[in-house]
């Protein structure tokens, strides 16, 4: 090193995998789908309602065909960041953000990049 110059510091910092995930969309190009897997009426279209505000591309809201003890949100490939954006709107933990299984769930989930499978953990919104 020159005189005067501080040696280079190695950063301690791991890099993040944030860069692999592709940039958020525009929230009205992403079309969503929730379910009511909570058996609370009025479930889903609270938390459809709460996303429509932030103009989300909402498809009709649909009831889950059992009840869920876990609350999660799918998105298909190239929509985790917009899923996180979703989950952040509706107070769902980010742990609960999941890719869509290979197997197809047991609804249709018709065009949706983001569904969300709302359970009995307490996540997401309430019905008012």
């Amino acid at each position: 090193n020159p005189a005067g110059q501080p040696a280079p510091v190695a950063s301690a910092v791991p890099s993040t995998t944030a860069s692999t995930i592709p940039p958020k969309k525009e929230p009205q190009t992403v079309v969503v789908l929730v379910a009511n897997g909570r058996g609370v009426a009025g479930a889903a279209k609270a938390n459809a309602d709460a996303l429509k505000v932030q103009n989300y591309n909402l498809l009709s809201p649909v009831d889950f065909p059992s009840i869920e003890t876990s609350t999660t949100v799918y998105f298909r490939a190239g929509y985790q960041a917009d899923a996180l954006a979703v989950a952040k709107v509706l107070t769902i933990d980010v742990s609960k953000v999941k890719e869509l299984p290979a197997s197809p769930l047991p609804i249709d989930v018709k065009t949706a990049n983001v569904v969300v499978v709302l359970g009995t953990d307490g996540q997401g919104l309430m019905p008012s």
